[in-house]
């Protein structure tokens, strides 16, 4: 099956909403998903989770039963977007950007 201009081309990130858009809730089993985004992190795509939840509850849906090296091409944006993480080498997860509100946008 050909896709229309312009999906018909390689893709080199995928963003999307985890709860509410991937997943119903952060009760949900995830490994229907889990499938599909593993197959594009192999696929040399970045893979970027947004959610206003915490880390644990993406971790746990999805991240913990990610093993292997393209692991490192997942990032999770979490609390709103004010976390960002990915994963070190062996697939451990990593802060890599935190932003605290300033007291005039709390």
């Amino acid at each position: 099956m050909r896709l229309e201009p312009p999906l018909d081309r390689r893709f080199r990130i995928v963003a999307f909403d985890w709860d509410g858009t991937a997943v119903a809730d952060r009760a949900e089993d995830a490994s229907p998903v889990r499938g599909p985004i593993e197959r594009l992190l192999r696929c040399g795509v970045f893979v970027v989770v947004i959610s206003g939840t915490n880390v644990r509850h993406i971790d746990a849906q999805l991240s913990r039963a990610i093993a292997g090296p393209h692991k490192r091409l997942l990032y999770l944006a979490t609390n709103r977007g004010s976390e960002v993480y990915g994963f070190a080498v062996h697939g451990d997860l990593a802060l890599l950007a935190r932003r605290v509100a300033t007291p005039e946008e709390a």
